[in-house]
């Protein structure tokens, strides 16, 4: 090995722990970095919750059920907490449309309005879910929920 060879081969040995080192803070780093975003999302996802459960009534241990339900079906949680207003909102105030599909469902209207809104959603979700005709399931959804009817089909299986 030439002289000037050599000596190149002693500077990179020389650095060799301070590039292992400036690794190791790199990694770290990202490492750091992975936990801080990780914990931005968990809080950001906590106040979320928080703030759908103050808007629906709804505890946030019940928001967290129906969000990993409808998760793999692709239907969001804003979803489902929207269409449960627009539920409790036909129910409530009598809307023809909604109550009659519900009534044909073979749901009690009056035992529904006792209900929390999670429970009222769980029951009339699971009775539409049944439904075997692709056309009447559409509607029955459409009609009860409103435009997040259609979303919902997704994960409406009657299970």
């Amino acid at each position: 090995m030439s002289p000037k060879l050599k000596d190149v081969s002693k500077n990179v040995a020389g650095l060799e722990p301070t590039l292992a080192s400036a690794g190791k803070w790199i990694a770290g780093a990202f490492t750091v970095g992975a936990i801080i975003a990780a914990g931005k999302q968990v809080v950001s996802f906590a106040s979320h919750l928080t703030d759908l459960s103050q808007k629906t009534g709804i505890s946030t241990t019940s928001l967290q059920k129906l969000q990993l339900a409808f998760q793999d079906s692709g239907v969001s949680l804003d979803t489902v907490t929207r269409s449960i207003g627009i539920l409790s909102r036909n129910l409530i105030s009598g809307e023809g449309g909604a109550v009659q599909a519900m009534a044909k469902l073979g749901l009690n209207i009056q035992q529904l309005k006792t209900l929390a809104p999670d429970e009222l959603f769980l029951e009339v979700a699971d009775a539409i879910g049944k439904i075997q005709n692709p056309t009447e399931k559409s509607y029955a959804a459409l009609t009860i929920f409103g435009r997040g009817g259609q979303e919902l089909l997704a994960g409406l299986t009657g299970d």
